[in-house]
């Protein structure tokens, strides 16, 4: 489904035939469409800066090992496993 023959990718038809593709944004999109307030913090909250700096440095800093991980045990011929 990602065009870029990578995972993550979401489809939403209930947010209006949404598709997409970045890890962080679909917990962002997630958290706040389907639980505002309560997997999320709002702008006005004095800990939204805090919250959007955990979650996207969270998946950036996991996405790299994971992909190597995924890599080397799954997608390689066994070869190079």
């Amino acid at each position: 489904m990602n065009p870029r023959g990578t995972v993550p990718a979401l489809t939403d038809d209930e947010g209006g035939a949404l598709f997409m593709t970045e890890s962080a944004a679909i917990c962002q999109y997630l958290a706040a469409r389907y639980s505002p307030g309560m997997l999320d913090v709002a702008p006005h909250e004095g800990d939204f800066g805090r919250y959007l700096d955990f979650l996207h440095f969270g998946e950036a800093t996991l996405t790299f090992p994971q992909t190597l991980v995924l890599r080397y045990t799954h997608l390689e011929p066994p070869e190079r496993r």
